[in-house]
């Protein structure tokens, strides 16, 4: 519990801070912006500010303004290397107001001080931790600088000793046109509606333009602004919706396709628990003129994090590889599902000798769907019902009966198959759209009640 002394250092920060509010606020140091607009954002914090209690404000505040004048001064001399170390600083002090503010919690399982985005936004948390930022422990400023020099230590190492020729081009993926081409592109592109990586970014971003963004307005004219510049956000957040996201996926696509050798490999991670996410990368990659030829699971989270919890599939990723499609070609969804249905039970031995097994191979399942289905321009339907999407969904239907078969030795009704497929997929609870929808996947001929769900 809280001492006298522990009660009086707080009011005697509170008091600093009332004190020398107009003065900060003159010298642009207080962030009074507007939290950016999302559902997911907390509405208790309406202002940036508000991040924070007074005394950790105070510190923030404090930090900000003694690493400008460094910076400032650095600047006089030499303003290249004032950039660069404005960068580090700002790095610092971001990496803490991640670790010290309203939105941070105890992990009482690892005993540390643990993230303010554990839950993907800023969240208003009642009884959130603050922690002494002067000692050696989780989330303090010793700590947020042995990063930060660590990071910078092995960038150094390792590109020191590489022979590649290293650019870095700040250019929109959608909309890059160089004069060349590349053998092989990796990306990590936003998985969808999971996080608003703009609008979270924004929390950061307002101390990096405090410290240092005055220095790179000339180049760029986005630290002119005081928001994040969102327009092309590729994922579904903010004022951008499912169809904005769909357009925006298979025009960057389409530009990633140019961009690509003839016989060039595109590598592409994505983690969705939705089959209507999947469909939308599906038919981006479809309709841009790429055939999938392979896809492989792999866990690119801890099971243990605070999001993981409850929502083990979206944890697993797809690593997907893919190529231009050398030929266009029509199929008809009637005819490509029985394709499908082979390819998995075909798989399925293979992908579990190498340890996949339960919601591994559900995700598995997808992507040998996404497989069958771009190697196919053009997908119509004879009647009309079926379409790819729900190809995707069936064949995590035909996955879960082989899973089913292999735990109970026969062929399960559709109820069972559906409860297990649910608990395989980490899903305890669901919304009742996703019920109703997926129980028609699985033949389930009456309507999912919500009292059930």
């Amino acid at each position: 519990m809280p001492s006298d002394e522990d009660l009086k250092a707080f009011e005697e920060a509170e008091k600093e801070l009332k004190k020398s509010w107009f003065r900060f606020y003159r010298e642009g140091l207080i962030p009074d912006g507007e939290m950016p607009r999302d559902y997911r954002f907390t509405l208790y914090l309406p202002k940036h500010y508000q991040l924070f209690n007074p005394r950790q404000l105070l510190l923030m505040v404090k930090f900000a303004e003694k690493a400008k004048r460094i910076v400032n001064e650095i600047a006089e001399r030499d303003e290249e290397y004032a950039k660069a170390m404005g960068v580090y600083l700002s790095a610092i002090i971001a990496k803490h107001v991640d670790r010290n503010c309203r939105g941070t919690t105890w992990d009482s399982g690892y005993e540390v001080i643990s993230s303010m985005f554990g839950k993907r936004r800023p969240s208003m948390m009642w009884d959130h931790t603050e922690v002494n930022p002067f000692v050696k422990s989780s989330g303090t400023l010793i700590n947020n600088i042995n990063d930060v020099l660590n990071a910078l230590k092995y960038s150094i190492e390792k590109l020191s000793s590489t022979q590649a020729t290293i650019e870095i081009i700040n250019e929109s993926t959608a909309s890059w046109k160089p004069q060349r081409k590349f053998k092989i592109i990796v990306t990590d592109p936003p998985y969808y509606d999971d996080t608003p990586y703009g609008e979270v970014s924004e929390v950061f971003y307002i101390w990096h333009k405090r410290i240092v963004g005055h220095l790179f307005e000339k180049e760029s004219k986005y630290f002119r602004n005081d928001r994040v510049e969102t327009s092309e956000e590729l994922d579904v957040g903010g004022n951008r919706d499912k169809e904005f996201f769909n357009n925006l996926f298979i025009k960057t696509m389409q530009n990633v396709h140019d961009l690509l050798d003839d016989d060039g490999i595109l590598v592409l991670f994505f983690a969705h628990k939705s089959p209507e996410a999947w469909y939308f990368v599906l038919e981006a990659l479809r309709q841009a003129g790429f055939n999938i030829t392979a896809t492989f699971p792999i866990h690119t989270e801890s099971t243990e994090s605070v999001v993981a919890r409850g929502k083990k599939s979206i944890y697993h990723s797809l690593i997907i590889t893919a190529r231009k499609r050398k030929e266009e070609k029509t199929g008809i969804i009637e005819e490509i599902l029985p394709e499908i249905e082979e390819k998995i039970y075909q798989r399925a031995d293979e992908l579990e000798k190498y340890g996949l097994k339960g919601s591994d191979l559900l995700v598995a399942a997808m992507g040998v769907a996404l497989e069958v289905l771009t190697s196919y321009s053009e997908i119509k339907s004879y009647s009309g019902k079926i379409t790819a999407k729900s190809a995707i969904e069936i064949a995590q239907t035909v996955m879960a009966r082989y899973i089913t078969r292999k735990m109970i030795g026969e062929e399960a009704d559709p109820v069972t198959t559906f409860y297990i497929y649910s608990r395989l997929n980490g899903m305890d609870t669901m919304d009742y759209d996703t019920a109703n929808s997926s129980s028609k996947a699985w033949g389930l001929r009456k309507k999912i009640s919500k009292r059930a769900v």
